[in-house]
């Protein structure tokens, strides 16, 4: 018959109650962020856009809470998906990220104390269409 030590087994279980158990993936995908550059003619009128990559992320689809649903009501914005991905100093409020071929606008950023939160908008039909593509 073995002794335990009752306390200490205590201590153990508090610490590992009080851990993140949580494994945060980015494993959804790879997204590609950019600047969009509104192209006009003689007249200042914008005959369309011209996207210009410059980070790419690993991301995941992170569900949306009724907390997020609220803000973005009070907000008056529309939101469609809700991404996690790495911090990263490189990343803007006014970029447009695409993701797997469909370009989303940054509406609000969240951050985590490990992690990033996009909150993302389908490009609407009032804005300009995007015609050229940069190298990406």
């Amino acid at each position: 018959m073995a002794i335990i030590n009752i306390n200490k087994r205590f201590r153990w279980v508090e610490q590992w109650q009080l851990k993140d158990t949580k494994i945060k993936t980015f494993n959804d995908g790879r997204l590609v962020a950019g600047m969009v550059i509104r192209k006009r003619d003689g007249r200042s009128r914008v005959i369309g856009a011209q996207w210009t990559p410059s980070v790419k992320l690993p991301y995941g689809i992170v569900s949306i809470r009724e907390q997020d649903r609220e803000m973005a009501y009070q907000t008056n914005m529309q939101l469609d998906l809700k991404i996690r991905v790495p911090k990263n100093k490189h990343l803007e409020q006014d970029m447009t990220v695409k993701i797997d071929g469909e370009f989303y606008e940054i509406k609000h950023k969240d951050y985590g104390h490990d992690a990033t939160y996009l909150f993302l908008q389908k490009r609407t039909g009032s804005d300009p269409e995007i015609t050229e593509v940069a190298n990406e």
